[in-house]
């Protein structure tokens, strides 16, 4: 809390021989958000006892002839990528078909079951990149190639790709070892000719249609991270008893009026005009309102350096791109000058019969007031340049002692000024002039 009880006068020698020096950049808020998020999903269908008309070979080698076979367990499982990215229209989802898988295998019951954990076992512990590739990059691996269903099938087991291709597997016995479990070789053949493969895969995705689906999801994977931070320096120049030359003096039509408002506990009104200036304001809380009226004016940039609280705010965005070959972009979205200069002695005790404590000093909270900034910029989803300006300007907190003038700079050289706590601004007429005065604060 800024707090003094010696007069500016008292203290100008001091001010000669110390300069004021700005605290170092500390840090109101900072957040850190997934985007491009990433997320795995695999249905997983399953039937049994299954009859179908599969494909079998032909005296003269080929596949065009046919057989009835009852399959003990048919699955189908689709895998789906799904992407959620975030822009400034906010977060939309994006999914994508990465491929789907009908098997229809015929295995002993222990070896079926023990396929089916690792069916299972495998789909479940797929990353969410490896659905940037079709069948989740398992196609030619586990659980889907000849190691792991061949060896496994007592008769043939066939297996359809997004319904363009079937692959058929099968074992042959080998000579067995002394005092050795039977073991066997698996071979695979692939199909692609249509008027077989079609109708092989068609009976499959109807056998497993009315079947109840299983749906696994990866963990969310980001493929970036977006990380804002604001930042802020503090000058404190603020003389908390000021004589009568080092406090703001408007122009005539320009300020704020205090009246009683018997019965009246809260509320506000606004008007603006064409130069986007907010002309007139009240603002009602307690039994008193201020009415304020702004337009525009030129300030008087010799209080910035002799009776001002002034703030320098920094808005920061980096970008980490995440996975292989990483990459990280920081820039600066913003910066924002601000200051605040009282418009009012202070009141004395004896204006203020029976008061006690701040009545005669200037008093502001600035640690409050930075901490409401903070507070604000955590309620809204997104950071820019006109969120940092609104949690500064609307209504600032730790304005102990009344009347303030609160004055902003922007970075293309444009300045206003506020009447907290209505909601009355207009332009600066000298912006430039007080602009530059903020930037050498930081000097």
């Amino acid at each position: 809390m800024v707090r003094s009880t010696v007069s500016r006068r008292q203290t100008a020698w001091l001010l000669v021989l110390l300069a004021v020096t700005p605290t170092a950049a500390e840090e109101v808020y900072r957040r850190v958000m997934p985007t491009d998020i990433t997320t795995g999903v695999v249905h997983l269908r399953e039937a049994f006892g299954v009859r179908v008309e599969v494909p079998a070979p032909c005296e003269d080698g080929g596949w065009q002839c046919s057989e009835q076979r009852v399959m003990p367990t048919v699955y189908q499982i689709d895998f789906i990528e799904e992407r959620r990215a975030g822009d400034g229209g906010g977060p939309r989802l994006e999914t994508e078909e990465r491929g789907t898988v009908l098997m229809a295998l015929d295995m002993e019951a222990a070896d079926a079951q023990d396929y089916d954990d690792l069916l299972r076992r495998v789909l479940s512990g797929l990353s969410a990149r490896a659905f940037r590739q079709p069948f989740a990059g398992r196609i030619d691996r586990a659980p889907f190639d000849g190691a792991s269903i061949a060896t496994r099938s007592r008769m043939p087991s066939w297996l359809c790709l997004d319904g363009r291709t079937a692959v058929v597997f099968s074992r042959r016995p080998l000579p067995p070892a002394a005092d050795e479990e039977q073991a066997f070789a698996g071979s695979s053949t692939g199909l692609s000719r249509e008027e077989i493969v079609v109708p092989l895969c068609e009976q499959l995705t109807a056998a497993t249609a009315t079947a109840p689906v299983q749906t696994l999801r990866t963990m969310p994977v980001p493929g970036a991270v977006v990380e804002e931070s604001v930042a802020v320096v503090r000058v404190d120049r603020l003389q908390v008893e000021p004589d009568a030359d080092e406090v703001l003096a408007f122009p005539e039509g320009v300020g704020v009026v205090r009246r009683p408002a018997p019965g009246a506990m809260g509320g506000e009104s606004r008007h603006g005009d064409s130069r986007g200036c907010v002309v007139k304001a009240s603002f009602v809380r307690d039994e008193q309102e201020l009415r304020a009226r702004a337009a525009p004016v030129d300030l008087p940039v010799f209080l910035l350096d002799e009776n001002a609280w002034i703030a320098h705010w920094e808005l920061r965005r980096t970008i980490r791109r995440l996975g292989v070959a990483p990459e990280s972009d920081e820039r600066t979205v913003t910066r924002l000058a601000m200051a605040l200069i009282p418009t009012e002695p202070p009141r004395s005790a004896a204006q203020e019969p029976g008061a006690e404590g701040e009545i005669g000093q200037v008093v502001l909270d600035d640690d409050l007031l930075v901490g409401a900034v903070g507070e604000r910029l955590d309620q809204v989803a997104s950071l820019d340049r006109q969120t940092l300006y609104e949690a500064i300007t609307d209504r600032p907190q730790g304005l102990v002692s009344p009347g303030w003038l609160l004055l902003l700079c922007g970075e293309e050289g444009s300045a206003e000024y506020f009447l907290p706590p209505t909601g009355a601004h207009c332009r600066v007429t000298n912006a430039v002039d007080v602009c530059t005065a903020l930037e050498r604060a930081l000097d």
